[in-house]
Formats: structure tokens, C-alpha cells, sequence
């Protein structure tokens, strides 16, 4: 079920550093991803697909899960952002029911599609992950001025100009 963005081509130089960093993600993923006992039913993983919509749209962004129709094993996209809301849910308070690297196969990957559903729903979930908004950031702003000198010396403005 790969994942795919929905909207305008990044340039082909932030392209590239995208995929380098893609490529540095897969290597350290390696070993906190889950090692299944068997691929996975594909009635699962289209409900994980309409999970992971449900929880990007709720974040504005678009993405494009395709549909599976045979078993197989997690996606590296998947797992990236399984580990991206993992992360989130844990930061709001709502950890994953399953830790990622015990998920084994369908029964711990239906638990987390209803806890992604859960959290789509959740307004608080959205608001957290959007962050203090304009009304609740503090801004704090001092302005000085400094004190003007105590000497007679006039200021040459057509000196400067010439």
C-alpha cells in the first residue's frame, strides 16, 4: 500500500534530498519495524489504507493509498508513517494500543487501524498536532530607542548627500 502525495511536484533538487532522506529513514527503520509471522490479510490492510486517509486529510494533507487484493507484508511509506503517528499519539497523551515493534499481524494492525480511526475523529488530536494557533502563541516584542546624544553637532543631511 504505497503511499502518494497528492498535489504539486516538488522541485528536482528537494526532490532528491527528499529521497536521501527517505533512504536514511529506511536504514535506521531497520529493526523498530514489526517482523511478521505472515503477510498480512489485504481486508486489513485496505482498512489501514482508509485509516491512514482519514488521519492525513485531518492533518490537510492528500494522499492516494492504494488498494491491496492480495496478502503481503508492510510498506516502508506505511510503516514511516505508522511510526510518525505512533510518535504523535504517544506525545498527545494516547499511545498506540500495540507497540509497533510487537505488531506480528492482523490482530495487532486492526487494533492500531481502530486507534488511527479513534484519533481522526478526535478534535483534540487535530488541534494538537496543528499546534498553538494565532489566538494562544505568545508573542512578546520590546522595543528601545536609544537616547540621543547630548552634543550641539547638527546633523549634515546635504554633506551626505553630495
Amino acid at each position: 500500500m504505497p503511499i502518494k502525495m497528492i498535489g504539486a511536484e516538488a522541485p528536482e533538487e528537494v526532490a532528491e534530498i527528499g529521497a536521501e532522506r527517505d533512504a536514511m529513514m529506511n536504514d535506521s527503520m531497520d529493526g523498530m519495524l514489526p517482523i511478521m509471522d505472515k503477510p498480512l490479510n489485504p481486508k486489513v490492510l485496505n482498512a489501514l489504507g482508509k485509516a491512514i486517509n482519514a488521519v492525513s486529510k485531518m492533518m490537510g494533507i492528500e494522499v492516494e493509498v492504494e488498494q491491496y487484493d492480495e496478502a503481503t507484508t508492510l510498506d516502508d511509506d506505511v510503516a514511516r508513517f505508522l511510526m510518525m503517528m505512533s510518535t504523535a499519539s504517544e506525545d498527545y497523551g494516547k499511545p498506540f494500543p500495540v507497540k509497533l515493534e510487537e505488531i506480528r499481524g492482523d490482530t495487532e494492525i486492526t487494533a492500531v487501524t481502530a486507534h488511527l480511526m479513534d484519533l481522526a475523529r478526535d478534535t483534540g488530536f487535530r488541534e494538537f498536532l496543528a499546534g498553538p494557533g494565532e489566538d494562544e502563541a505568545e508573542v512578546s516584542v520590546e522595543v528601545t530607542a536609544e537616547e540621543p546624544d547630548d552634543d550641539d553637532t547638527e546633523f549634515d543631511f546635504a554633506g551626505r548627500m553630495g
